[in-house]
């Protein structure tokens, strides 16, 4: 640090304060050295007490005798600043990351700069890495294409959230209509990909095998191989009644008229103990 004057003078016994920091193996001088408060140092000025903060940053220093009045005192308070980054962070991001007022959309070494307590200039570092996965997928020739390479995946029927056995390659191929999706994750990050409807596999899954619901997809009927002989129901995917009727003598044949396009699940015959999935076309 420099110190307006006081420079050493004439005077055989000027005075000073020296500051060492420890690097780790000694310690060694860091800044300049304080020089005593009189500006002649004609021998006056002799050291009377001196102190550091915890941090090292702050010193604090008294000598009496200034200027050769023994009843005369001075404390001075000094702050030694440094250069040096005071810490960094390495963070692992799976999205754009918010860090000091700033939102950071690629990978990279950021710098910080702020005024500490003591009124010093202090630097901090970020180490960013984002990894932020590809949710798209690809719909050809009825295969799904995660875009995403080399992750770990993870096929899942986007309506019932389960997943799919086996269903663990980059491309899934569809066996009948539905809405899927996959969960990609490399290990420090995981995301699930958007939902492809699939229509017009030319087969729902049905469980129960003896009913066959026809045509899958339909726009305007529905045609059932088994009559129902009770009451018939379809809800939307979030699992609001859209249909309803109860049959008073069986029926093969249901009128979609005012249905959007889109998935659906049949139930027949309370009780609803299973749901059958159709697709509503345009």
């Amino acid at each position: 640090m420099t110190l307006p004057g006081c420079e050493e003078s004439s005077s055989s016994q000027p005075g000073r304060v020296k500051r060492y920091s420890f690097n780790g193996t000694d310690w060694a001088a860091s800044g300049f050295d304080i020089l005593g408060a009189a500006s002649s140092n004609s021998g006056a000025g002799r050291l009377g007490s001196v102190d550091l903060n915890g941090n090292g940053k702050i010193l604090i220093m008294g000598n009496g005798g200034a200027g050769g009045n023994v009843a005369t005192g001075i404390v001075r308070v000094f702050v030694y600043c440094d250069s040096l980054i005071q810490q960094t962070d390495t963070i692992i991001s799976c999205g754009p990351f918010f860090w000091n007022d700033s939102l950071l959309t690629s990978s990279g070494l950021y710098f910080h700069q702020s005024i500490d307590q003591c009124g010093c200039d202090s630097t901090s570092a970020l180490n960013l890495s984002i990894e932020q996965l590809d949710t798209t997928v690809l719909f050809n020739n009825w295969i799904l294409t995660a875009q995403q390479d080399t992750v770990s995946y993870q096929w899942i029927d986007c309506v019932t959230g389960d997943s799919l056995i086996g269903e663990i390659d980059q491309t899934f191929t569809p066996t009948s209509d539905g809405i899927y999706a996959a969960i990609l994750s490399n290990g420090n990050c995981t995301d699930t990909t958007e939902c492809i409807n699939v229509i017009g596999t030319g087969s729902v899954e049905l469980d129960d095998p003896r009913l066959v619901i026809y045509p899958n997809p339909a726009t305007d009927v529905l045609y059932l191989s088994q009559p129902v002989t009770e009451e018939i129901e379809i809800v939307d995917l979030y699992g609001r009644m859209v249909y309803h009727k109860e049959v008073g003598t069986s029926t093969s044949t249901i009128h979609l008229e005012g249905l959007s396009a889109g998935l659906y699940f049949l139930r027949i015959d309370r009780p609803f103990e299973e749901a059958h999935k159709i697709m509503i076309s345009e």
